[in-house]
């Protein structure tokens, strides 16, 4: 896109104007066969050659036609936001990026109004949807609704709230109260499972040992009993012996 004529402060005759934008001619293009003036972007965004029938063959960016253009005396493109500075086209770029009268969005959350660098700082402050606290309660609300802002309103709405709070709390706790009583339970339930299963191996115990103590005194007495058969035994087949001898 090009330039836009009511800047200059001189009238702009038709040799500079861009043949699709008919603005100043800004990166100026010329075709070498109809010889047309274009902007490069402009002619960048254009389908097809706008002269019919033209074989369109086009130079690269025209040095002195730029440098041409480049010397005219141009208005901030601010001017219609107060801005009054006037300089080259070929230095008015750099003085757009620092200009006060430049436009930017506030930065008051959920504003997005449209003011200058130079008023900004002003307009944060009377911004309707700046936050401010009240001195009273310390509500923080936007400015616009302090007109209808009322301490009191507020302050029930804080209490109820809260009591709204407490009660889903309250609430809260009995519930886990009822969940660790119905664990509580439970683990008694099966701690006393434990101990009835615990005594009942320890009367196994005991009665296993009472059988095992039973089968060592049998056990015992066999083996008494089977020594005297054998020392009865051993002293026959002596006396036997003995007699046979004789």
């Amino acid at each position: 896109m090009g330039l836009d004529k009511s800047l200059f402060i001189k009238t702009i005759p038709e040799e500079i104007q861009c043949f699709l934008c008919e603005k100043v001619l800004q990166a100026p293009i010329q075709c070498g066969k109809c010889e047309t003036w274009f902007c490069q972007a402009c002619l960048d965004n254009s389908c097809q050659h706008p002269e019919e029938g033209c074989e369109h063959e086009y130079k690269e960016v025209n040095k002195y036609m730029k440098n041409k253009i480049d010397e005219l005396m141009v208005k901030c493109k601010y001017h219609p936001n107060g801005c009054v500075k006037i300089q080259k086209v070929s230095q008015m770029e750099k003085h757009h990026y620092v200009c006060d009268f430049a436009t930017m969005v506030c930065t008051t959350k959920e504003c997005f109004g449209k003011v200058t660098k130079k008023s900004a700082d002003g307009h944060v402050k009377s911004c309707p949807m700046s936050v401010i606290i009240c001195n009273i309660c310390n509500k923080k609300m936007k400015k616009q609704d302090a007109q209808t802002h009322s301490c009191v309103n507020w302050l029930f709405s804080v209490i109820e709230n809260l009591e709204i709070k407490n009660k889903v709390h309250s609430e809260e706790i009995h519930e886990f109260r009822q969940s660790q009583n119905e664990q509580l339970k439970q683990n008694n339930l099966g701690i006393q499972k434990l101990k009835e299963k615990i005594d009942k191996l320890e009367r196994e115990r005991e009665e296993l040992q009472h059988k095992n103590s039973q089968l060592v005194k049998n056990y015992d007495n066999i083996r008494r009993q089977s020594d005297m058969e054998l020392v009865n035994k051993i002293n026959d087949f002596q006396n036997n012996a003995e007699s046979k001898l004789k």
